[in-house]
């Protein structure tokens, strides 16, 4: 039962990670196109980490590859 719990917590807590680093990313100001870009990756490891889907909207396709065309995949 615990193991079952402790794997939830864990989870959760890359996902919150994964929320206070995207957040991060769009809303802070000032920051450098570096700086945004490695809390944007940051908050895709943690995503991948948690074990749910990356999807790349527009924001990350453009923080991340500089446009919004190309896709999780990188096609």
């Amino acid at each position: 039962m615990w193991s079952g719990l402790a794997g939830h917590f864990k989870r959760y807590k890359f996902l919150g990670e994964e929320i206070a680093n995207r957040t991060a990313a769009e809303h802070t100001p000032n920051l450098t196109d570096e700086e945004r870009r490695h809390l944007a990756m940051d908050a895709v490891e943690r995503k991948r980490e948690a074990g749910a889907e990356v999807e790349l909207d527009e924001f990350l396709r453009r923080v991340l590859y500089g446009d919004d065309k190309r896709t999780a995949d990188g096609s």
